[in-house]
């Protein structure tokens, strides 16, 4: 581990903190009012033509959250579980399609 990370707390450890899981529990309801302001605004709930207009707003949430616990575990524990969460995410992406690629050749 570089001397210049601090992790605080470690393993199971960190559920018995609980100024992180308020943090946490904070960040969540703040992600969760600003995504149903994006995917609840009057707009865009009056130009859905299509299906995936209409499962748009579960799509924002999921995304939303993900982002948010990115956020969190890069904030709290470093620089370091950014490039591996975005690299395992870049790895499932490119093997999905080169699993597309292969089938429609």
């Amino acid at each position: 581990m570089l001397p210049e990370i601090e992790v605080r707390g470690r393993g199971w450890d960190q559920l018995r903190n609980p100024d992180e899981l308020l943090e946490f529990a904070l960040a969540l309801v703040e992600t969760t009012v600003l995504a149903a302001g994006i995917a609840f605004h009057p707009v865009n709930l009056a130009t859905r033509r299509t299906r995936a207009d209409f499962d748009a707003p579960r799509d924002l949430f999921v995304y939303a959250l993900i982002g948010m616990i990115v956020g969190f575990l890069i904030m709290h524990h470093g620089y370091l579980i950014g490039f591996v969460l975005f690299g395992l995410g870049g790895l499932l992406r490119f093997k999905s399609v080169m699993v597309r690629l292969i089938r429609c050749a």
